[in-house]
C-alpha cells in the first residue's frame, strides 16, 4: 500500500500483467493524485484505493479526476455506513464500483455487508477471515460466508451481538 514511486509502479504493473489480477491496489501514496490518474490510464490494470479517506472530501479527487477504477470507503475509517452511502452515491456519478475495505473483525464486517447491500454500485467486499480460530465466536450469531457470499441479517442495528465473554477472553492485556 503507497509504497511505489511512479517508475516502480509502472514496473510492477507490467510485471504483474500475466498474473490478471482483480486490482492493483493504491500503489502509490494517497496524495500522489496526478500520478495515480497517469497508473490508472496508462498501467492496463485496474486501479483501487481510498481505504484510509475520511469522507466524501478525501474521495472527491479520486473519482472526479479518474485516479482509480475502484473506490473503497472503510466503514469505521470514512465515516460510517451513512458516509459511505454518499461516498458511494458520488462515485457511481462516474459509474465507478465500489468496493468496502472491511478487513477488521465481525462487527466492521457486519458494517459493510450491510453498506453493500444499500448500494448499486458494489462491487466486492475485501473481507478478512481465519485469522484467529475464535473468530467467529465474537458475534452472535456468527458470520457464515457461504458460496462466496454473507447473508445481511434481519435483525435490529447490524444484526449480531457481541459476545462479551469472548472479547474478554481475548483482551490484549
Amino acid at each position: 500500500h503507497c509504497r511505489f514511486d511512479r517508475a516502480l509502479a509502472f514496473k510492477v504493473a507490467e510485471k504483474v500483467k500475466p498474473l490478471n489480477l482483480f486490482w492493483f491496489e493504491e500503489p502509490v501514496p494517497r496524495n500522489h493524485v496526478d500520478i495515480l490518474c497517469e497508473i490508472a490510464s496508462l498501467s492496463g490494470q485496474t486501479v483501487a484505493g481510498g481505504e484510509a479517506f475520511f469522507g466524501r472530501e478525501g474521495f472527491w479527487e479520486y473519482v472526479t479526476r479518474g485516479a482509480v477504477h475502484v473506490i473503497m470507503p472503510d466503514v469505521k475509517h470514512a465515516g460510517g455506513i451513512t458516509e459511505c452511502r454518499r461516498i458511494a452515491a458520488l462515485a457511481e456519478m462516474k459509474q465507478i464500483p465500489v468496493a468496502p475495505h472491511s478487513p477488521a473483525g465481525p462487527v466492521s464486517t457486519m458494517a459493510g455487508v450491510h453498506l453493500a447491500a444499500s448500494i448499486p454500485n458494489f462491487l466486492t467486499l475485501e473481507y478478512a477471515f481465519g485469522e484467529v480460530e475464535w473468530r467467529e465466536q465474537l458475534v452472535r450469531p456468527a458470520e457464515k460466508l457461504e458460496d462466496e457470499y454473507i447473508a445481511v441479517p434481519d435483525r435490529p442495528g447490524l444484526g449480531i451481538e457481541l459476545d462479551e465473554e469472548m472479547l474478554e477472553a481475548h483482551r490484549l492485556k
